[in-house]
Formats: structure tokens, C-alpha cells, sequence
């Protein structure tokens, strides 16, 4: 019956967020939060949106109400419902815009040790906002003249590889020559098919950026037949450790794409060198997340090492049997379990060779 008398006051309160005593308004309806019926918490939550960004609240007057805010809401930035944790992570964007990042980046810090992962995980997916939040801002003050300078700059300094940054390169050889499949020993197909995919595909690590197209797009290559193609090797080396952080990424979404991208390159360069270096370092970044509490992840990444493993049937790959070895004597119960599968497979299709080197 109470849920129901707030649900009602919550529906009522629209009308009076600019009226004097908002701020009595506004400790109502952090104290329906914490209510039982999502309903009720959702609507404040959307309320409570409203009234942040009403232009007649000045930041100075939202700035001592934010610390009455914060508890709860970060509480149901890790709500169980989806709704909730929606709502919850607008009326944070609309507290980012209002107070600036300053006072927003020392809140997510003590987020990152929540209990809640789902708390974990909107902080550091709204931390990662914040620099497009800025952006927006400095460039509603410089105009669309100074935007369109600020383009063209970044565009010069992308010419130089920084060392924050890995890509494909930005224009393809010249003369590329076709080298044959080492598994099937048949020419690739023509260049033409993918080479024009190639310039536009990037995994910049210091920006927002859709992750998960920039994978796919990659996958796309490696099915056209990129991957045998002499251009290939030295891109895929330069893409090594942003592969690596995607796997890491608590999104996911674009995690589980980056496994998809790896098995995707494990299936097409199987027997290939270039491949083989790179084994050990995608091994070490997905070993750590096949015992993250995210399922997804966890089973994503699982799948992936032994599609890996799968891949160097007959010569085996060294270096990433003792990244297995050194996981089976871990802390982890999970990742050992995990290690002891792994090496069983790797003893099971690779040649007995592999374990005299």
C-alpha cells in the first residue's frame, strides 16, 4: 500500500521541480531510492533527471545536494533491472553535465571497489564518458570554425603512429604481393575485396570509439582473405595490444568480440610465424579473463583459447603451453581448473615434440 502512495506522489511530482522547497522535493525522492518497488525508484530516478537539469538550478545550488544523491544512486547504478540502471546512469550524465568532471572522477574512483561488479562496471563505462562529455562542451564554446581546425589538427598529429595508439595502416602498399594460403597452398582471393577496408580500420586505445564495429570489420577482413596477404603480418603485430586490452574490456559486448576476432585469426593463420609470436601474448590476456565473474567473458575467452589450441595442431605453440603450466600452479581455483583442460588439449593434438623444446 506505501509503494503504491509513493508511485502516485513519485507520478505527481513533475509540476513542482521548480517551485520553491525543491530541495524538500528533491530528499523525497531519495528516500523512495531505496524502495522495494522498482517502479517507484525508477520514476524518482527520472524525476530527479528532471529537476537536476531544469536551467533554473544553478550548479551551485545542485552542489550540496549531490552528496545526499550519491549513495543512492550509485546503489542502483548496480540495480538488478535494467530500467533502473538506465535511469540511474542518466541522472549521472545529467549531474556530469550540470557539475562538471572534476567532481565526478574522485566518485568513480571509490567505485572501482564496490561490491556490486554491476556498480564496477557503470563507473568505469561513465569514467570513460566523461571525456567525451568535455569535449562536447569545449566545443559548443569554440564554434564550428574552431571545430573544424581542431579536426584538421588531430588529423595531422594521427600521421605520426603515437605511442598510445595502434591502427592498420592508413594506406595500403603500392605493390602487394600475394603470398598462398599455408593451409590450403591456393592463391588468396583478389586484393580488391578487402584492401578497401583496410585504411578505414582502427583500434585507437586513447578515445571513444566504437570497439566492437572496428572488430568486426577486422573479422571481415581476415574472411576475405586478407590474412594471406603480405601486408597483413606487420599490421596484425601493430594491433597485438589493443586486441589485448579488448579481451580486458569490462564491456561485454565488445570483449566477447574481441575473442570472436582472435578465433577468427587463430582459424586463418594457423602454421603461420607471424601467428605464432603472437600466441603467447593473446593466451596471457585471455587466461585472465576466463575466470571473471562476467559469464560471457569468462566462456568467450575460454572458447577462444581452445580454438587456439586447436589451431597449432601438429607443431604446438611453446611459449603458450608454459603460459598453460604456469596457470595450473595459480591461486585461482578457476583459472587452474582452466589450465589443466588447456594443457590436456595441447598434449592431446600437438605433436610430442612440442614438450622437448
Amino acid at each position: 500500500m506505501k509503494s503504491k502512495i509513493r508511485l502516485s506522489g513519485v507520478g505527481a511530482a513533475d509540476p513542482y521541480i521548480d517551485t520553491e522547497g525543491w530541495e524538500e522535493l528533491l530528499s523525497a525522492l531519495v528516500g523512495c531510492l531505496s524502495d522495494n518497488n522498482s517502479k517507484v525508484a525508477q520514476g524518482s530516478l527520472k524525476v530527479l533527471a528532471k529537476l537536476v537539469a531544469s536551467p533554473h538550478k544553478s550548479p551551485d545550488a545542485l552542489r550540496p545536494c549531490f552528496a545526499l544523491v550519491w549513495g543512492p544512486l550509485k546503489e542502483k547504478m548496480g540495480d538488478s533491472k535494467l530500467p533502473a540502471r538506465e535511469a540511474a546512469t542518466d541522472l549521472l550524465l545529467v549531474f556530469m553535465d550540470k557539475l562538471g568532471m572534476s567532481s565526478m572522477m574522485d566518485r568513480f574512483k571509490l567505485c572501482a571497489g564496490h561490491k556490486n561488479w554491476r556498480t564496477r562496471e557503470q563507473a568505469d563505462l561513465q569514467s570513460k564518458h566523461i571525456r567525451n562529455t568535455h569535449m562536447r562542451m569545449l566545443l559548443s564554446r569554440f564554434g564550428a570554425d574552431d571545430l573544424s581546425s581542431l579536426a584538421r589538427g588531430s588529423t595531422a598529429q594521427s600521421s605520426s603512429p603515437p605511442s598510445s595508439s595502434r591502427s592498420l595502416p592508413s594506406s595500403p602498399p603500392k605493390a602487394l604481393a600475394p603470398s598462398p594460403s599455408p593451409a590450403s597452398g591456393n592463391p588468396p582471393p583478389p586484393a580488391t575485396s578487402f584492401l578497401g577496408a583496410v585504411p578505414s580500420l582502427q583500434l585507437e586505445t586513447t578515445c571513444k570509439y566504437s570497439d566492437r564495429e572496428a572488430l568486426q570489420q577486422l573479422q571481415r577482413v581476415v574472411a576475405s582473405g586478407g590474412a594471406f596477404h603480405a601486408g597483413f603480418a606487420p599490421s596484425l603485430r601493430a594491433l597485438r595490444e589493443p586486441l589485448c586490452e579488448q579481451v580486458g574490456d569490462l564491456r561485454s559486448t565488445v570483449a566477447r568480440e574481441a575473442c570472436a576476432t582472435i578465433t577468427a585469426l587463430a582459424s586463418a593463420l594457423r602454421g603461420d610465424d607471424s601467428w605464432a609470436h603472437l600466441v603467447e601474448f593473446f593466451v596471457a590476456a585471455l587466461l585472465k579473463a576466463t575466470y571473471v565473474t562476467i559469464q560471457v567473458i569468462s566462456t568467450s575467452a575460454d572458447a577462444c583459447i581452445k580454438s587456439i589450441v586447436h589451431s597449432g595442431r601438429g607443431g604446438g605453440y611453446v611459449k603458450a603451453l608454459a603460459k598453460f603450466i604456469e596457470g595450473v600452479r595459480a591461486r585461482n581455483q578457476v583459472l587452474r581448473l582452466h589450465c589443466v583442460e588447456y594443457v590436456t588439449l595441447a598434449l592431446t593434438c600437438w605433436h610430442v615434440t612440442v614438450l622437448d623444446k
